[in-house]
């Protein structure tokens, strides 16, 4: 319904064997805004990843190239010890970007690796030489979203027992039959990696579920405490419609619609909460 009403951009446009990282995210990102632009009409990016938010308000910093022998025997190491273990030679070399990734994300976590091992210098670092960079020009309102936690836990929990109702189990057993590897980014994302491992038979469906849930609630604890940090992030409650409607408003200069049109939308959240 949402799409509906408004375009939406850089939706399901990924196959799952695919692997992306932030600069392709901000060309992206970039080509669609532009051409909302050149339409007349406005942007709104919406999403939850800090690290690509930063990318695509400040831009991307040039980081040391990718050393193919390097990289394949990081990832053979993580295969035969356990990526617990490169993530705690992370922890040792650079303790704060060790707590911004989970300690299962093999791909952050061997970039990371890469990064001290090319440039000598923790990557937390080098990214923070980057953020005290001067930031663009471009004017833009930047609005987070705050629940109280348990509030916020309880609806992560709803969230994914609506996801296996709505048949995640089925959808990752379609796209194992196919041929695509369980290896495969797509399958290696928060909830499919726990599908994954029941339909290995390594846990139950509901040991599954209830790993999802907890690492979903983990997840989004650090991305709260990473957007937190950011002084220029003005925070409402999800629900405090009227006022973030006044802030956008106030931003652009202009009313955003009528105010039937803004009872219909209260309305509709109200619905859906």
């Amino acid at each position: 319904q949402e799409q509906a009403e408004v375009p939406h951009h850089l939706l399901g446009i990924l196959d799952p064997a695919e692997q992306v990282d932030a600069a392709w995210y901000v060309e992206q990102a970039r080509a669609a805004a532009k051409e909302i632009e050149q339409r007349g009409g406005r942007v709104f990016f919406v999403g939850g990843a800090p690290f690509y938010l930063r990318a695509l308000r400040f831009g991307l910093f040039t980081l040391p190239a990718v050393d193919p022998e390097r990289r394949r025997a990081l990832i053979e190491e993580a295969a035969h010890l356990g990526t617990t273990v490169l993530h705690e030679r992370l922890r040792r070399i650079d303790p704060q970007r060790a707590a911004e990734i989970h300690p299962n994300d093999r791909y952050r976590i061997v970039r990371a690796l890469e990064i001290h091992a090319t440039s000598g210098l923790p990557p937390s670092e080098l990214y923070a030489r980057h953020r005290a960079s001067p930031p663009p020009s471009w004017p833009r309102l930047v609005i987070g979203l705050d629940r109280p936690r348990d509030e916020l836990y309880r609806r992560i929990d709803e969230r994914v027992e609506r996801m296996i109702e709505g048949g995640l189990v089925a959808e990752v057993a379609g796209l194992l039959s196919g041929g695509l590897s369980p290896e495969a980014p797509g399958l290696r994302a928060l909830g499919y990696r726990q599908i994954v491992a029941h339909l290995r038979g390594e846990c139950s469906l509901s040991e599954a579920v209830a790993s999802i849930q907890r690492e979903t609630r983990r997840f989004a604890k650090r991305q709260l405490t990473w957007f937190r940090k950011d002084p220029e992030i003005v925070w409402f409650h999800p629900e405090a419609v009227d006022a973030i409607e006044g802030a956008v408003a106030s931003f652009l200069g202009q009313p955003l619609a009528s105010p039937t049109r803004q009872e219909e939308r209260r309305g509709r959240g109200k619905e859906a909460g």
